[in-house]
C-alpha cells in the first residue's frame, strides 16, 4: 500500500489544489486518494499530483473545504 500522512501547507482555492508537506512520513505514490481530517473530523479529500519537491507534494481537491494545517492521511 505504502504512504503515510502530511500536513497542508498551502491551499489555492480557485485552481483546486493544495500543497502537502510530508517530512514526518513517507510521500504516498502519485495518484493515491487520501482524506483529509481536521480536529479528528474528515473534512475532505485530495489526490496527489505528481509535481514533487523534497518533502512536498501537490494535491488535487476533490472535495471539502481545507485549512492551512489539515492532516491529509492515505488510508
Amino acid at each position: 500500500m505504502g504512504g503515510g500522512s502530511g500536513r497542508i501547507l498551502s491551499i489555492n482555492s480557485r485552481l483546486r489544489f493544495v500543497v502537502v508537506d510530508f517530512s514526518l512520513n513517507q510521500m504516498p505514490p502519485t495518484g493515491r486518494v487520501m482524506s483529509v481530517y481536521r480536529a479528528g473530523n474528515k473534512v475532505g479529500e485530495v489526490r496527489l499530483g505528481a509535481q514533487t519537491r523534497g518533502d512536498l507534494a501537490t494535491a488535487e481537491i476533490l472535495e471539502g473545504e481545507l485549512q492551512f494545517g489539515d492532516e491529509a492521511r492515505a488510508e
